[in-house]
């Protein structure tokens, strides 16, 4: 067969977008089951600011492809697990920010919903007006930064009943 005969061939059965696109659109017309169908396979109920589990599939350069069981997997930054880096299939949960669409990925945090755990955790643990232990890791603008399972901000005026000099001293 020669190359030309190929691509007259090739040419007689190719369709283009435009024409793909009228296709569908008309069979969607004249069958509406159809129609509800696809949206609710693509519909999975989650919404943005869901809490999530899912399994690590893939660990980019910047960012860490995590399977959660949805119409798609999720893209996190790299730099929302810290100094580590996740290995595939390590069970993490996020926190969807944005569903996506057909041409991106979901857009999902592990950075707050560890927050939210850690508040939720603080909460269940403790009540208004308790005294909660933390380690001062860093020095910022007008105070300290604390851990107490979460990093909270404790202002310079409340480190000590008289005003501190020197707030580096606390770190640590």
């Amino acid at each position: 067969m020669s190359s030309v005969h190929s691509r007259q061939i090739v040419k007689k059965f190719t369709t283009s977008n435009d024409e793909i696109e009228k296709l569908v659109q008309a069979a969607l017309v004249e069958a509406p089951e159809l129609s509800g169908a696809m949206t609710e396979s693509r519909d999975s109920g989650i919404k943005p600011g869901a809490m999530l589990k899912g399994r690590v599939v893939l660990v980019q350069k910047d960012d860490v492809i995590v399977d959660v069981a949805a119409k798609s997997e999720g893209i996190v930054p790299l730099a929302d697990f810290g100094d580590r880096v996740p290995v595939v299939g390590e069970e993490v949960e996020v926190m969807v920010e944005d569903m996506g669409d057909g041409a991106r990925l979901m857009e999902l945090s592990k950075r707050k919903a560890d927050r939210i755990r850690g508040w939720e955790r603080i909460i269940a643990t403790h009540k208004e007006g308790d005294v909660v232990k933390g380690m001062c890791t860093r020095k910022i603008k007008g105070g300290l930064l604390v851990d107490i399972g979460i990093p909270v901000f404790l202002p310079a005026s409340q480190i000590e009943i008289r005003r501190t000099g020197d707030v580096t001293a606390y770190i640590g």
